[in-house]
């Protein structure tokens, strides 16, 4: 209700009077770069992308870095400029391919024949663009990702697209797989990460793709083969072709285990003459530091280039986390020289060598390890190198280097050159000195401080590790204090008592806090606020628990605020009073943290900030009713209905001047978030400003309260960005919003649930542990009995990577994400005994197998760790001996990964018994059904609840059989949870116990379902011997998600036919009124439902089946993604109250109709 028409500026668009945006310029990149192209026209002009950064244009060789625009999605790939046009250029991205005519500083999807833009998850990754030197109107685009990003959804990894007329048409030409390529339609592709014409043309192309390694194609695309002969059974770095000699080529590679061995075998150089039939080791000269199984401090090679001016030359990288080192060669590959290094934090071969080169500077502190190096191409001593926090440069053959992202400024102090990949946290200006500023980010961001009003910057805190992250920041006189720790892990809280000079970080027992690092369960911080009045007196947010401290962070102790605080802001015209932000409440306090009192609010607190006037704004990102929410003391305002909304900031001096901004997370193809918006009147009307942003995601917004016209703006994934909003600026909004009583209602005081008392548990002296299916044998998708699923992971059975076969259970996870898969074991209070089994990772992950114990109710629990692991590690055996506590109900057994990358856990079993002594029970309540078509049958499964989806069933069954001795069942609503929502107090359950419930209707919509499973419960008995009048049927939603569910419109309409054959069939003498698909959340899923509903609008015979959509009266813009929200539960999907009387309002003739 009451939202208009929004004005849309996007990111780089048509400057207006107004805002504009400039990079703040803190130091170093800090985000994963993924590629880096010298224009062959211009050496001055350079490109670099980030893994989701978007891309960063120079025109002075890397002195200075420009924003680009008109990227959709900012998950970048690789380049490739044009051989004659100086201003065309390509570059791939997880989200397809992208087109440049002016050089790299505005871009153009270009994805005409890709499939349709993936709701989540990336269906189409294109690493790169290649164009087809004898004919420049053919290209290629090769799917995959160098950066091996994970995706959501189901990615076309291998696909192979070619175009006939400069990219502006795609059709999909073959798949390279793991053992070549393959035309067949569902064919296994595997991830390439590098492609790239021979010298000469002719339809020669090389690649390589993981698990296939190196392949050729001599038919332009068409068909691969794999050339490895000589090759070691290793990953494959970077390749360099030589620039006029097709058949001489050299590949990096890495380290590697050999099966049984204990030590890993070093990587190297490997060079061809032949165009890839025979290959040896050229790496003389190389480093080959082993340290034992561990593949990060053992040499390896990613980072190769050949100079395209002279051949001779070539540069290479030892990446190990120990080494660090570029090396040159000038013979061809055959011997190779140390010309460059940088001292590492943490271990280090300790290599005198090392020392005799040039040692280079940056701003960050990760070490020389490379992901690429990139010669100019027409000068063979100019020369780039990146990895995930920097780029170096030399401009003379390596004898000395810089760093292209950042300039030193005297001291510890750097500047950087405007290409930031920061994923911001928080910043804040500091109250009482206009120099001071303070930055916190994830990663090796940290913490950055300015004395010199936003000019240089220096990095205080390295303690306990340079790395982790940070999330906020908080003053009280000259003390400063901060929480750091991300992706669930905690790194401590940071004392400062001079205003951020010096800093000690306060973490473990003797501070009354958790220990850093991972293996201690979810202890993630969030907010920190310090009184004013008491600087002394300080809290923190650590995982939702409420810690305080009243000795200037010395030592700490747990208090009861609220369930799952996140965030504190205080009144900045009363020292004693706060707020505090939990799940259910605000939370104020005026007594300086004495007592706090729920003032109501929206029910997931976000970031928070108070006007001069003492009113509360809170930004409600997501979740039921989100949007930007305002409390005056009395009452709550909805000012907007912002989903996405991610921050709040208001002018100090002038309460009337507010600014938000908007954020959706990275893994998908149609982002929602739409960068910032202001307002000039107090939030009546808004605004969007996003002129000369890089990216639309961000995390953080501030004013600066010494110069109010300022603000600074923190993204995900670009840094951070300030402008200069001029007071005379006062624009009149084209987005409002009207509060509404039912948004007052929500925002009333919310009773918390009662703590629940920890049941006391008799201890089972005679409890034998019985791991079920531990050698993962048993299962199709999943494992049977690994059942359990948490967080943000993908859980598979591989029968590819196993430890003895035939398969293993395996955790994928992605962007820093967290979560685990588990079998749950009942009993064990007290219980002592020994588990083994072995685990395996791959990728930037950290792995853990693990058990956590649990009290009846969830009252209590136990994190206990098995064996930690992280990165790149071959299969590690574990055997430990463990105790549960006296009040254990119930524990799990899993697999705990975070971060990019995967996990394998095999063989699991009581150490003293065989591995499955324990066999698998029910496969319908052990895993999903198989992938199918959606006119397949397929029963449902909730991972997190593995036995709910039958035993609704088995209720649906009862009922069935009690309506068949009764006769008192004449309607049946059949569906997903849309259809399950006549039943919720908040939904349709009144409006259906008035009209519905007297007609002896019932209700089997189950949460979840699509076509596939209303198919498998309609032949698994449902209704059999049932004789309804009518039965009322909407079904699809849940078949547009890329899982096992999934299919095109077509198919899915084919999908909804099958079910209305099956009740024909199955009830002969009932009338079916089919309803269209609702729509939904964007113009992606909107537009699909409107295609899938005009197919099965045939269904209607006018008689036994009739069609009905009700999409118009739902729909504020037919066509196009807008719905009336009033309608719909937050995530734009479900329905509240309101909608389901819409629904009964408009489907009522026709039921009518049908009844009689």
């Amino acid at each position: 209700m009451g939202k208009t028409s929004a004005q849309v500026v996007s990111n780089g668009g048509p400057a207006t009077p107004g805002l504009h945006w400039q990079p703040l310029n803190e130091p170093g990149c800090g985000g994963a770069m993924v590629a880096l192209a010298v224009s062959p026209h211009d050496s001055r002009r350079l490109l670099v992308a980030g893994d989701m950064l978007g891309d960063g244009l120079s025109t002075d060789g890397g002195d200075s870095w420009q924003t680009t625009t008109g990227f959709k999605a900012w998950e970048m790939a690789d380049f490739t400029w044009h051989p004659t046009n100086l201003n065309t250029v390509w570059t791939g991205s997880m989200s397809g391919p992208y087109l440049s005519t002016d050089g790299g500083r505005t871009w153009q999807q270009k994805r005409n024949g890709f499939p349709a833009p993936a709701g989540f998850g990336y269906g189409t990754p294109i690493e790169k663009v290649l164009i087809d030197p004898q004919d420049t109107n053919h290209l290629l685009a090769v799917g995959g990702s160098a950066r091996h990003w994970e995706s959501g959804g189901k990615p076309l990894w291998g696909a192979v697209w070619e175009s006939h007329d400069v990219g502006n048409t795609w059709t999909k030409l073959t798949t390279i797989t793991a053992e070549g390529s393959s035309n067949a339609a569902d064919a296994p592709g595997t991830n390439i990460t590098w492609a790239d014409y021979a010298p000469g043309g002719n339809g020669l192309i090389y690649a390589t793709a993981d698990k296939a390694n190196f392949l050729v194609s001599t038919d332009n695309g068409k068909t691969w083969t794999r050339r490895n002969n000589g090759l070691p059974p290793a990953g494959m770095g970077r390749v360099a072709v030589h620039p006029t000699n097709k058949n001489i080529i050299w590949i990096a590679v890495d380290n590697y285990l050999p099966d049984s061995a204990k030590e890993r075998v070093p990587g190297g150089v490997y060079k061809t003459t032949d165009g890839g039939l025979h290959w040896t080791n050229s790496s003389n000269g190389l480093g080959k530091t082993v340290m034992g199984n561990d593949p990060n401090l053992t040499s390896r090679y990613f980072a190769l280039a050949v100079a395209p001016t002279d051949p001779q030359v070539l540069y290479a990288n030892d990446a190990a986390w120990n080494t660090g080192v570029i090396y040159r060669s000038t013979d061809g590959g055959a011997n190779w020289r140390m010309i460059a290094s940088k001292a590492n934090i943490g271990s280090d071969s300790k290599d005198p060598n090392k020392q005799r080169v040039f040692q280079v500077e940056t701003a960050m502190p990760a070490g020389l390890s490379l992901t690429r190096l990139v010669v100019d191409p027409k000068n063979a001593n100019t020369v780039y190198g990146f990895n995930s926090e920097f780029i170096v440069r030399t401009r003379d053959g390596g004898q000395t280097w810089d760093d292209a992202t950042a300039i030193p400024a005297g001291g510890d102090a750097w500047r950087g050159r405007g290409y930031s990949g920061w994923v911001t946290s928080t910043f804040r200006f500091h109250p009482t000195d206009p120099n001071r500023a303070f930055l916190v980010a994830l990663d090796a961001g940290k913490m950055w401080v300015s004395r010199d009003n936003l000019r240089t910057w220096t990095r205080p805190i390295n303690d306990p590790w340079p790395w982790g992250g940070g999330h906020d920041v908080t003053f009280a006189g000259s003390r400063v204090y901060a929480t750091f720790g991300q992706f669930s892990s905690f790194y401590g809280i940071g004392v400062s008592p001079d205003k951020g000079d010096t800093w000690k970080v306060m973490y473990g027992a003797a501070h009354g806090l958790p220990e850093t690092g991972g293996g201690h369960g979810n202890t993630e911080p969030r907010g920190i606020f310090a009184r004013p009045d008491a600087p002394e007196q300080v809290w923190a947010s650590i995982n939702g628990t409420v810690y305080h401290s009243t000795d200037g962070g010395d030592h700490w102790a747990t208090t009861a605020i609220a369930p799952n605080v996140r965030h504190f802001v205080g009144d900045p015209r009363n020292p004693r009073r706060f707020y505090a932000a939990a799940d259910r409440n605000v939370y104020q306090t005026d007594d300086g943290g004495s007592t706090f009192t729920a003032v109501g609010g929206p029910h997931n607190g976000g970031r928070m900030a108070v006007d001069a006037q003492g009113r509360f704004y809170l930004a409600a990102s997501e979740g039921e009713r989100s949007g930007l929410w305002r409390y005056d003391g009395k009452a709550w305002t909805r000012l907007l209905d912002e989903h996405w909304i991610t921050d709040v900031t208001t002018d100090p001096t002038n309460p009337n001047r507010l600014a938000i901004t908007t954020n959706q997370n990275p893994y998908t193809e149609s982002p929602q978030a739409t960068g910032v918006w202001i307002s000039a009147d107090g939030g009546k009307s808004w605004v969007q400003q996003n002129d000369g942003l890089a990216m639309l995601r961000g995390f953080s917004i501030t004013f600066n309260p010494h110069n109010p016209q300022q603000l600074v703006w923190g993204s995900d994934g670009r840094g951070y960005w300030m402008t200069n909003w001029p007071r005379n600026f006062v624009p009149t909004g084209t987005r409002t919003y009207t509060s509404t009583p039912d948004d007052a209602r929500f925002a009333a005081v919310a009773e918390n649930p009662a703590p629940v008392a920890t049941t006391a548990v008799k201890i089972d002296p005679n409890f034998k542990l019985v791991v079920r299916n531990g050698s993962m044998t048993q299962g199709l998708g999943t494992p049977a009995e690994w059942r359990g699923k948490f967080g943000d992971v993908d859980v598979a059975r591989d029968t590819e990577v196993f430890k003895t076969g035939p398969a293993s259970l395996r955790v994928t996870v992605a962007g820093g994400k967290n979560g685990q898969a588990f079998q749950t074991v009942q009993g064990g209070a007290g219980a002592t005994f020994k588990i083994a089994g072995w685990i395996k990772a791959a990728g930037n992950v950290k792995a853990q197998a693990m058990i956590q114990a649990f009290a009846e109710g969830y009252t209590n629990n136990k994190f206990i760790q098995l064996q930690f692991i992280q990165n790149d590690t071959d299969w590690m055996h574990f055997e430990k001996e463990v105790t549960l506590p006296e009040w254990t109900s119930f524990f799990n057994i899993g697999l705990l990964v975070e971060g990019d990358g995967k996990a394998w856990l095999d063989e699991v079993h009581e150490a003293n018994s065989p591995v499955d002594a324990g066999k698998a029970e029910n496969p319908l309540t052990a895993e999903p059904a198989p992938k199918g078509k959606p006119w397949e049958a397929g029963w449902g499964f909730y991972p997190q609840f593995p036995e709910a989806w039958q035993n609704v069933h088995k209720g649906f069954l009862e009922r069935t059989r009690q309506g068949v001795q009764k006769h008192d069942i004449n309607v049946v609503f059949l569906g997903d949870s849309i259809t399950q929502g006549w039943g919720d107090p908040n939904g349709g359950k009144e409006i259906w116990d008035k009209r519905y419930a007297p007609l002896g209707a019932v209700n089997y919509g189950v949460g979840g379902d699509s076509t596939r499973q209303v198919l498998w419960r309609i032949q698994n008995g449902e209704l059999d011997g049932l004789d309804p009048k009518l039965v009322v049927l909407k079904i699809g939603t849940n078949n547009l998600y890329g899982d096992n569910n999934a299919g095109s419109d077509e198919e899915i309409a084919q999908g909804i036919t099958e079910v209305v054959k099956e009740l024909r069939q199955k009830l002969p003498n009932t009338k079916v009124l089919l309803l269209g698909i609702l729509p939904r959340q964007n113009e992606y899923f909107s537009g699909r439902v409107q295609h899938i509903n005009a197919i099965i609008r045939k269904l209607d015979d006018g008689k036994n089946v009739r069609f009905l959509d009700m999409g118009s009266k739902f729909q504020t813009t037919q066509g196009k993604g807008d719905v009336h929200k009033e309608l719909y539960t937050g995530d734009v999907l479900h329905l509240v109250k309101p909608g389901y009387q819409v629904w009964a309002d408009t489907m009522q003739p026709l039921f009518d109709e049908m009844m009689k």
